[in-house]
């Protein structure tokens, strides 16, 4: 599909939705760059604990976020993500990464400093972004606006079989009592809670496939940018 440029798309919803395959795909079919900013705040919260510096100790995570850097590299099936020249894909994932994201993201002061990294990736070729608060805060005058959602109970089972087929031990219940706790706290911070944009598309992944999600989206795009 072909698309006039510059053509800024947000995917917001909570964890487990599938917004991040979801979006990895559009951008691949509409040759657009592809933005996780959930892959930002996990990056700085792996920077910050390998600096060895405090959560709460501002002045030094500021500069940890000052000098950090993401790189990503697609492939067919999956980003790569790598800060400097070390592979961080895998540890991203991991769930001591998960337990402390919070301490990055529900902080307003490293939230706003993270705010121009991510709108730096908008060039004239546009963005398929994804997040939390894409559509509400980074790119509030965005093209077009998704926010995905999916039961609790699914988005959860998705998270446990990522993590066992990457070998890492976990029990569902342990994993849906975390996500209904990450829930709580992006749907009630302060600053940039989640929540769907006024002017965005919802949909409810429940039931159904990557490409099924990846298809009606797509019938949007269409219908709003015209014919491809």
């Amino acid at each position: 599909m072909t698309v006039k440029q510059p053509l800024i798309i947000t995917v917001d919803g909570p964890a487990g939705s599938g917004k991040s395959t979801v979006s990895r795909i559009l951008a691949r079919k509409l040759g657009l760059p592809y933005l996780n900013s959930g892959a930002i705040y996990r990056a700085v919260t792996l920077a910050v604990i390998d600096a060895g510096v405090s959560f709460d100790d501002r002045p030094r995570v500021a500069e940890v976020i000052s000098r950090f850097s993401l790189r990503s590299v697609e492939e067919a099936d999956r980003t790569r993500f790598f800060i400097g020249d070390r592979e961080v894909t895998d540890r991203l994932k991991d769930p001591d990464i998960t337990a402390q994201v919070y301490r990055i993201a529900d902080e307003s002061g490293y939230r706003k400093l993270l705010v121009d990294l991510q709108r730096r990736s908008v060039q004239r070729h546009g963005v398929v972004a994804e997040g939390r608060d894409m559509g509400t805060v980074i790119f509030p005058d965005a093209s077009i606006k998704f926010y995905l959602d999916a039961p609790a109970e699914e988005r959860a089972r998705r998270q446990h079989l990522e993590l066992v087929s990457r070998g890492v031990p976990s029990r569902y219940e342990e994993v849906l009592l975390k996500l209904k706790e990450r829930d709580h706290r992006d749907l009630s911070r302060t600053d940039a809670p989640l929540l769907a944009a006024p002017d965005a598309v919802r949909l409810n992944s429940g039931g159904l496939t990557i490409d099924e999600v990846v298809g009606r989206f797509l019938d949007h795009i269409q219908k709003q940018c015209g014919s491809p």
